[in-house]
């Protein structure tokens, strides 16, 4: 007798339903085991401390750039503890944004506001090949 013969045939269509229930006489509260919804106290934080503007470093950024002729962004990266990309991407919404768009996002004060206009996707926007395109994103950006 072949051993497979014997088994019974799993029946998928029955077992599915079956759930064990069984009552505890604790909480996970009571034992301090009880899930924190982190992000939502970290985002919770960063609202109540304030979204940073990306422009004043990136004004801070070129102004390191532009204050000696042997600057690169490597030198201001290792100037002010960060790494060169970064230092590119924010020179890079700086320069490539029109300047009306760039006055809009420094003096936005709206903490929700300031949430939408973040490094990403501000650099995005930057990145789009024509004024036209990166003036609509804006506007959808803000909307």
């Amino acid at each position: 007798m072949v051993e497979e013969e014997w088994l019974p045939i799993p029946d998928t269509k029955r077992t599915t339903a079956f759930r064990l229930a069984h009552r505890r006489e604790w909480s996970y509260a009571e034992l301090g085991l009880e899930r924190i919804a982190k992000r939502a106290a970290r985002r919770a934080a960063r609202l109540e401390r304030g979204y940073p503007n990306p422009i004043p470093r990136a004004r801070a950024y070129a102004a390191a750039l532009d204050e000696s002729a042997n600057a690169s962004y490597a030198t201001v990266a290792a100037r002010f503890g960060v790494t060169r990309a970064e230092v590119c991407q924010y020179v890079t919404i700086l320069r490539r944004l029109p300047p009306h768009l760039v006055y809009v996002v420094e003096n936005e004060q709206d903490p929700l506001r300031l949430c939408r206009m973040s490094l990403r996707r501000l650099l995005a926007i930057a990145r789009l090949p024509s004024k036209r395109s990166r003036a609509a994103a804006f506007q959808r950006l803000l909307a």
